[in-house]
Parts: structure tokens; sequence; C-alpha cells
């Protein structure tokens, strides 16, 4: 121990310039002591830099969303797929069909304030790029596809739902392309789509909106008997 000691008071000592300090004042046990701490905190401080910097390459967003995902995870009762979590303090869970319908189910009204209803991220115009791959069903190559929204409006009878259609094509500048139509459900925050096109008239694409403000989506592809086929990346077009 003191030998390891020893060798951290030197290295500590050496880079302070101080190698012509009497040797018998070097082997102070309580110098030791602290030069091994000196050398520890140098090392952890040398650590909590490092972790500084891999942190600010995440947005801030991503890690409150992820925070917040986890913490429902977490609470008891969580709720069922087909279930809306009204979420802290309340565990309580109700029918996706209530939400966004006009009337507040939830204790804590989550389930129709503004950030559970509004689909800004849909909005008309908006454009993602999709990033493809097919795991099984088809032999299709991984491709990244652009999409346009040209439709979003609640339907009248179920608040809960909105009807959405969506032009996808392999670039912005084609101007072949094919129409996808389905809804977005608010209590799911889940985007459903189909198409006539004949390569794909039997599969459907389910993205799962992890964070709405920003436009990011992760996507399966299944057959409409529910057979996966595959995945994609829903992201802004820049």
């Amino acid at each position: 121990m003191w030998k390891v000691l020893g060798l951290s008071l030197l290295f500590v000592v050496a880079h302070g310039g101080l190698l012509d300090v009497d040797r018998e004042k070097l082997m102070n046990p309580r110098l030791l002591v602290n030069a091994a701490r000196i050398y520890r905190l140098d090392k952890a401080l040398e650590q909590v830099k490092e972790d500084l910097k891999e942190a600010a390459k995440f947005h801030p967003e991503d890690c409150l969303t992820e925070v917040e995902n986890r913490v429902e995870d977490l609470e008891e009762g969580h709720c069922p797929y087909t279930e809306f979590q009204c979420g802290y303090p309340f565990r309580q869970c109700i029918y996706d069909l209530k939400v966004c319908d006009g009337v507040k189910d939830c204790i804590n009204g989550r389930d129709e304030d503004e950030d559970t209803c509004s689909m800004q991220a849909l909005a008309v115009g908006n454009a993602f790029d999709l990033h493809v791959t097919w795991t099984a069903c088809e032999n299709f190559p991984d491709q990244i596809l652009y999409v346009r929204v040209k439709e979003f409006t609640n339907f009248k009878i179920i608040g809960s739902r909105a009807r959405v259609s969506v032009d996808i094509s392999k670039t912005p500048e084609a101007r072949k392309h094919s129409e996808f139509n389905g809804y977005y459900n608010f209590g799911t925050s889940e985007l459903t789509l189909y198409t006539k096109y004949e390569k794909l008239k039997n599969y459907k694409f389910i993205c799962d909106f992890v964070n709405t403000e920003r436009g990011k989506a992760d996507c399966y592809i299944e057959t409409l008997s529910g057979v996966e086929c595959g995945f994609a990346t829903l992201t802004d077009h820049h």
C-alpha cells in the first residue's frame, strides 16, 4: 500500500516541478495520503470531463423522453397496449378511444391536453425520410424514401383518430409516387398506413412516434394478417 502511495506522490510531485524537495519530507505518511487523494481526484475529474463530452452528444429532449418512458414503464399497473396511460401522479388507464374526444377522462386531464392531442409533426406539407429494411417476406433492398404529408384531419365521430394521407417517392424531385392512407391513434401515438400500390398492397406500415414534437418514429412493416416483415425509421427531412 505504501509503495502505491509513494508512487502516487512522486507522480504528483513530478508534475508540480518539486523534485528537489527533501526525501524525508516526501515520505511523511500524511503527505503521502493526501497526495494519493489528489491523484484519485484528478483521475475522477478526467472521467467526469469524458462523461460530459459524451452527454453533450445527446439532445436534451431525447434524454427527457427516455426518462419519462422509463418512469411510466416502472409505474405499477402499467396500461395494456390498447389503453392510455394517464401518468403521474395517477396510476390510471383509460381506453384509447376516449383520448382527445373532448371529455377529460383522466383525473389529471392528460387525455385532452395540448401535448397529447396536437400532431404538429404530421401537419400537411411536412416531409420525412423513411429508412426501410426488409427482414422477411420480400427481397427488397434497404432504401431511403421521401414521405410528404398531404392530409391530416380528425374523424368527426371518433376524436381519438385522425385520417392521414401521404405520398411516398424515391426522391423529393420524383414525379412518380405512391399514395398511402391510414390513421393516427392519439391514444397510442401510432400511425398506421396502407397502400393500393401493387407490390405493397398486402402490407401495412405502423409507426410509433416516440417524440411527436421532433417528428421521429420507429416503424415496423407487417402483412395484413400480422406477420412481421421488416422495420423502418421515420425522421424529419432536411
